[in-house]
């Protein structure tokens, strides 16, 4: 072979009896065979070499984790949510064990073990396959073992709207416990199905009057500007009764500032 020679001297931690020294000799002759017919693999030897993951110090998941999490672009609202997920139900479990080591079956069971819902155990597991996608991209494990852990199947309650008349029963109670600022922003999130990041980022300037429509561009979470959830602009038909709101509305915000909505606490 044309390349280099590399030599890597490694530590087998026996005491040196005549039987040790016999078991070391075989070791090496069997080592060097499988060197000549190229199906040595490290790792199988020596799982706590550096030279068993590319020369690089085997890694844990804790320190995989703390990589993605500090790379990835995420809100401060979605940084703690994923923070959240991994100091309850990941790293205390496997935050020290190194993520080359971590077996399939462990992944499963670590899933099955997330209390409360399906969609609660899919939250976690999609923090694992962040995880072990990066390990895998870097090369620090040959396989991503999460793609093997499928996603469990949920289904969402249906929705069960209020009718008409308890609508205005809800809105007229709000209104005459909290004020009619506080009753036009539930009455114009009532008759337009937005987010409540949407409405809190809503301008008077995106309002287009002549024509009814609220073009919904950005979100506001936690003080935090960022985009519409889907990534995408879109134009909303606003009925009569969220155009009445909005022009209630108008007395209370439209001469402090842009925003429409502001608290009045």
């Amino acid at each position: 072979c044309a390349l280099p020679i590399c030599r890597c001297r490694e530590t087998i931690k026996l005491q040196p009896t005549s039987a040790n020294l016999k078991y070391a000799e075989r070791l090496r002759g069997e080592i060097l065979r499988k060197i000549e017919l190229n199906t040595f693999d490290y790792r199988e030897y020596f799982p706590d070499s550096k030279f068993a993951h590319g020369g690089r110090k085997p890694l844990t998941v804790a320190e995989v984790a703390q990589t993605w999490l500090s790379t990835a672009t995420l809100t401060q609202a979605t940084r703690r949510v994923y923070r959240s997920g991994l100091d309850n139900h990941i790293l205390p479990i496997i935050g020290e064990r190194r993520i080359a080591d971590v077996s399939y079956s462990e992944l499963l069971q670590l899933v099955a073990d997330v209390p409360g819902s399906a969609k609660s155990r899919n939250n976690v597991l999609g923090l694992l396959r962040c995880i072990w996608r990066i390990a895998h991209l870097d090369g620090t494990i040959p396989v991503d073992i999460s793609l093997r852990v499928a996603f469990a199947a949920h289904q969402k309650e249906p929705p069960d709207p209020f009718t008409n008349d308890e609508l205005i029963t809800i809105l007229n109670k709000i209104e005459e416990r909290y004020g009619p600022e506080i009753a036009n922003w539930f009455g114009f999130a009532a008759h337009t199905g937005c987010r409540p990041s949407e409405q809190i980022a809503a301008e008077w300037g995106d309002i287009d009057w002549k024509n009814g429509i609220w073009r919904i561009s950005r979100a506001k979470v936690e003080g935090e500007d960022k985009s519409t959830k889907t990534n995408l602009v879109r134009d909303h038909i606003l009925s009569a009764r969220a155009l009445a709101y909005l022009e209630r509305q108008r007395q209370y915000t439209q001469m402090r500032g842009k925003f429409i909505f502001l608290s009045p606490t």
